[in-house]
């Protein structure tokens, strides 16, 4: 099968030749991400901050003020409100 062939047999490629420059550039990209993570954090959605997420539809309009007054009352931590769609 010697038209499946795309690499000739006589490649010489000296990978041992490039090992400091692959350290260097795994360095670069090491030091790049902990200063990354040391200054912008994870970023831990709904899945590892815990939470309920709660979609409703509803064929009326809904006072958006009301519905955070009677989220408030009931004492979460952090809430928000959304409209989605024509609002």
């Amino acid at each position: 099968m010697t038209f499946l062939r795309f690499i000739p047999e006589t490649t010489n490629i000296d990978f041992v030749k490039y090992r400091y420059f692959a350290f260097a550039a795994d360095g670069l990209l090491l030091l790049i991400s902990i200063v990354s993570i040391w200054m912008y954090g994870f970023n831990l959605g709904i899945d590892f901050a815990g939470g309920v997420e709660l979609t409703y539809k509803s064929a009326h309009t809904i006072d958006v003020g009301t519905v955070r007054n009677e989220i408030q009352g009931l004492k979460f931590n952090e809430t928000e409100i959304q409209i989605l769609g024509n609002g």
